[in-house]
């Protein structure tokens, strides 16, 4: 649908300065709508389920856990490690997190080590943002480190760095919790990020 208004300029553009024949626009029109309707139902949600859902747990039909599992089964353990990170923590502790669980930061109320709170941003960035990550992490030294496993994101200095510093203190399904084990009274964490 995004390429709609772009296509409609073009073709008006075309028509006005290339001579094509106003003929055309019958038929380009009736692609334009063939195509709308073709992806309006592709990528339209059935939003209903979500209202049902919310009603059925304000109405104390549903528990908060099946409320929660109706959006994804993986989102109560979601919740589970954020509250297990939240009790464990500082409200403004940072702590990191590799893979792509960044709801584990909002979901905790804690900040983000590093700028980096995704993995698969770093797939697309110069490499020497690794080594901002490794000596974000020594600096600041994280209370907990979060890892994905099996992982996508393939972080060799981060695995070095954790097998040295951390050990694994839990699991919740493929995010792995390892706790630092010799911290050194780290500066006080600068959320700005330099």
């Amino acid at each position: 649908l995004q390429i709609v208004p772009p296509a409609v300029i073009l073709f008006f553009y075309l028509i006005r300065h290339s001579g094509l024949s106003r003929i055309l626009l019958v038929p380009f029109f009736l692609i334009i709508i063939i195509l709308v309707k073709m992806f309006t139902g592709a990528f339209a949600l059935d939003s209903l389920k979500y209202y049902q859902n919310w009603f059925d747990y304000v109405s104390e039909r549903e528990t908060w856990t099946d409320y929660i599992n109706n959006f994804d089964v993986r989102t109560a353990n979601s919740y589970a490690i954020a509250d297990y990170l939240a009790a464990r923590t500082g409200a403004s502790e940072p702590i990191f997190v590799w893979g792509d669980a960044s709801f584990v930061y909002v979901l905790a109320n804690r900040p983000a080590a590093t700028k980096f709170i995704q993995a698969h941003h770093l797939t697309t960035i110069p490499p020497a943002n690794y080594d901002l990550i490794i000596n974000r992490l020594k600096k600041y030294q994280p209370k907990f480190v979060v890892i994905s496993r099996p992982g996508n994101f393939a972080f060799p200095a981060l695995e070095v760095f954790v097998k040295k510093n951390y050990r694994l203190v839990n699991m919740f399904q493929d995010l792995y919790v390892y706790q630092n084990t010799a911290p050194i009274n780290p500066p006080k964490f600068d959320v700005h990020y330099n």
